[in-house]
């Protein structure tokens, strides 16, 4: 039963590495994987496919739309065997550490043109 619909560019080699890590980890099928990364993808995304493909996003079940380090949050905790996951990152706290130090703020994501050229440099972010 699909709990989760992750929204992902797949022009990004960066994210279709992680959407494959996730697909490989999916074991119960939990997970729906929509590529937004076509055009016509204007007509499915539920919010506008530019700023969501900038930032991971993804909906949960009861159609709540998250981003960023709660999206991937969600993502993870339906892994049965990473479930521990959900706790730790919906800690406000952690949440803040993530963004700030692991994923991009929206719009300091790849540009259109480096995702389509499928190069980007991915880098840490300073505190």
């Amino acid at each position: 039963m699909v709990r989760l619909t992750v929204f992902y560019d797949g022009a990004c080699p960066l994210c279709v590495r992680e959407i494959g890590l996730l697909r490989r980890l999916d074991k119960r099928d939990r997970i729906q994987f929509t590529d937004i990364s076509p055009p016509e993808a204007d007509e499915f995304c539920p919010l506008d496919r530019q700023k969501m493909l900038a930032r991971f996003h993804a909906q949960k079940q009861d159609g709540t739309i998250v981003d960023g380090a709660e999206a991937f949050t969600e993502a993870y905790a339906q892994v049965p065997w990473l479930g521990w996951i959900a706790p730790i990152g919906r800690f406000p706290p952690t949440r803040w550490m993530m963004q700030k130090t692991v994923l991009p703020k929206p719009g300091e994501g790849p540009s259109a043109e480096q995702r389509e050229a499928g190069y980007f440099e991915v880098t840490r972010q300073p505190y």
